[in-house]
C-alpha cells in the first residue's frame, strides 16, 4: 500500500470517527432548536396538565395504598376543594412571581426590595401553606392507620430522594 493511500485511509477514518462522535451532539441540538421553536416565549400551562397530574397521582396513590372506591371519591372531593381555594389565590401568586422574576433580572440584587416583596405577599403565602396543610390533613383522615403509615413512609422516601439529587 502506498504512502498516499495510507494517508487517505487515515483521514477517512478520522472523519468517520469525528462524524460518529458528533452525531449525538448534532441531533440534540436539533431537538433543542425544535423545542425553542415550539415554545418561543415561555410555555403557558392550560390547567389540564395540572388536572392530568392530579389524576395520575391519585391513581398511583390508590394503587400503592390499596384505596377503596369510597376513599378515592373522598380524596377527589378534598382535592377539588383545595383546587377551588387555590384558584382564588392563583392570580395573586402570578403577580408575585412576575415581580420576583423582575427582581432577579436586574443587574444587582436588591435584598431590601426582595424582603419587602415577600413581606407584602406574606398573607397570600401563608394562605397557600394553610390550604396545603388542611388538604394533607383531610387526606390523612380518610386513610386507615396502615395506609397512613405507608403514605408517610412513601413521603419520607420521596423527601430523601430529593435530598440526594
Amino acid at each position: 500500500m502506498s504512502l498516499l493511500n495510507t494517508i487517505k485511509l487515515k483521514k477517512t477514518r478520522c472523519a468517520l470517527i469525528a462524524l460518529a462522535l458528533s452525531a449525538p451532539l448534532i441531533s440534540s441540538s436539533v431537538v433543542v432548536a425544535q423545542e425553542q421553536q415550539s415554545y418561543p416565549v415561555e410555555r403557558q400551562w392550560s390547567g389540564s396538565e395540572s388536572s392530568d397530574s392530579m389524576k395520575k397521582n391519585l391513581k398511583r396513590m390508590a394503587k400503592k395504598l390499596e384505596l377503596n372506591q369510597l376513599q378515592i371519591e373522598q380524596i377527589k372531593q378534598i382535592a377539588q376543594q383545595a383546587k377551588t381555594e387555590n384558584s382564588e389565590l392563583k392570580s395573586v401568586m402570578k403577580t408575585f412571581k412576575e415581580k420576583t422574576k423582575a427582581l432577579m433580572l436586574v443587574d444587582y440584587f436588591d435584598e431590601q426590595a426582595f424582603l419587602l416583596l415577600h413581606q407584602e405577599y406574606q398573607t397570600t403565602l401563608t394562605q397557600i401553606a394553610l390550604v396545603k396543610a388542611k388538604t394533607r390533613h383531610a387526606i390523612l383522615q380518610v386513610l386507615s392507620e396502615e395506609q397512613k403509615t405507608k403514605w408517610l413512609s412513601m413521603h419520607e422516601k420521596k423527601k430523601q430522594k430529593r435530598k440526594h439529587k
